[in-house]
């Protein structure tokens, strides 16, 4: 049985295993993430004013799925870290939660870290990276991306230059760049180039000018 019995008292009549750690949720009153207490019951308490925001939104799977993991670190005697979705839809909030053994395994403080703006921000730029992919892939163009070894990481799926995207990864770049443009290597440069006529190696020996 689980129960969210919200913010926990800190006045002077307290019990005495309650004031065990003052210090420490006097502290947490100002902690920058939520905060919950989570006793050997299951019952959840909110240590500072996020945490009684975040206790309105959880619901009793989220409750539930705390708790159990607050009671696995009281059993295994060590700290737990896990990742929980609060909310439905765009208002869902990923979040990280640590729980902690405090008061002699009496109970356990779960510290709740928001990782939706983290979450947010990879999602977005997977997404901006699969339109860039799904627009190369439609394009005539010669699209490549070299990685920090210097190989081809990437190239347009239709290949180039006679090659397959296949045979284009396994050639170091700097072979496909023919004498005369040498001194430009496209492949290498570190610089933004415009306009920038470059002579390379076709697949059958001769030399075409991209």
């Amino acid at each position: 049985m689980v129960q969210a019995v919200g913010p926990v008292d800190s006045s002077p009549s307290q019990s005495s295993a309650e004031l065990s750690h003052p210090i420490s949720r006097a502290a947490l009153q100002r902690h920058e993430e939520a905060v919950f207490e989570i006793d050997r019951n299951g019952n959840l308490g909110a240590l500072n004013p996020l945490a009684d925001g975040l206790l309105a939104k959880l619901g009793i799977h989220d409750c539930e799925k705390l708790s159990q993991l607050a009671l696995r670190a009281m059993r295994e005697e060590r700290a737990i870290v896990d990742l929980i979705d609060v909310g439905e839809g765009e208002g869902v909030q990923h979040l990280q939660a640590t729980c902690i053994l405090v008061d002699g395994r009496a109970s356990a403080f779960c510290f709740m870290r928001d990782l939706t703006l983290d979450y947010s921000l990879r999602r977005a730029l997977v997404d901006s990276r699969r339109r860039y992919r799904d627009f190369v892939e439609i394009s005539n163009d010669f699209t490549w991306e070299t990685s920090a070894d210097r190989r081809f990481a990437y190239v347009t799926p239709h290949g180039a230059l006679g090659f397959s995207a296949d045979d284009l990864l396994t050639i170091e770049p700097s072979r496909l760049v023919a004498p005369e443009s040498a001194a430009s290597n496209p492949f290498l440069t570190h610089e933004r180039l415009e306009h920038h006529e470059v002579w390379l190696r076709r697949s059958d020996g001769q030399t075409a000018c991209r």
